[in-house]
């Protein structure tokens, strides 16, 4: 039986203190700004300028990383430049013999992330187009968790880090709600825990398998059993 927690970034997050406590034969899973508090066994971040900075504070260096689109290109590849004159916003770190991941939008910001060859990043083939949380969720059950515990997905304009460095101001994002309604059916023999949410799935959708739970009956699960 394989116990997971995927950490979402959602402010009630915050009511929960021992983010930190590692709880025996149990992975966890968190995504982008959480690492600035706390190491995951599992960071999943989709956003380009997320990874760029997870990447140059050094944390994939001993972490295990799963970024979306992560391919490294060959440093003698010669477009480099023109594809820089592209954009007018440019981030990037220190060049390396070992190559770099180039990352952005059209007409928005470039990342040009300079790798070594110590870092324990993954690239995410499936979901795409996803959020960081429910794509973590997914990996998750992927990776063979038996019992799934979410805490901090709180679907809404409301994000522990919002204001801060790659964190805007937020927007309703609807979409958020039918990704997690997909993985539940697509892992319907997984057990999963929603600790404390702040909305309801999507109307009149019943899930066998999902069981809301409090702070208390979380703690009380992971320290002493069901």
């Amino acid at each position: 039986m394989s116990k997971v927690i995927v950490y979402g970034n959602g402010k009630s997050r915050s009511k929960y203190h021992d983010i930190d406590m590692v709880y025996d034969d149990v992975i966890t899973w968190g995504c982008n700004a959480i690492y600035r508090d706390v190491k995951v066994d599992h960071l999943v971040s989709v956003d380009y300028g997320m990874q760029h900075e997870i990447y140059t504070s050094g944390y994939a260096k001993q972490n295990s990383c799963w970024f979306l689109d992560w391919n490294i290109i060959p440093p003698e590849f010669s477009g480099l430049d023109t594809i820089k004159n592209q954009h007018d916003n440019v981030y990037e770190n220190e060049p390396t013999e070992h190559g770099y991941v180039l990352n952005g939008k059209r007409d928005g910001d470039l990342y040009v992330t300079w790798v070594d060859d110590s870092n324990s990043i993954r690239d995410i083939s499936y979901p795409r187009e996803w959020c960081s949380g429910a794509t973590a969720v997914y990996l998750a059950c992927f990776r063979g968790a038996t019992e799934l515990f979410l805490l901090g997905f709180d679907l809404s304009i409301n994000n522990i880090y919002e204001g801060s460095k790659n964190y805007p101001k937020q927007v309703e994002h609807p979409e958020w709600k039918q990704q997690l309604l997909t993985i539940f059916k697509e892992f319907p023999f997984i057990k999963f825990y929603w600790v404390e949410p702040q909305h309801p799935l999507v109307k009149g959708d019943t899930l066998e398998k999902l069981t809301y739970i409090t702070y208390d009956t979380f703690k009380h699960t992971l320290t002493q059993g069901d």
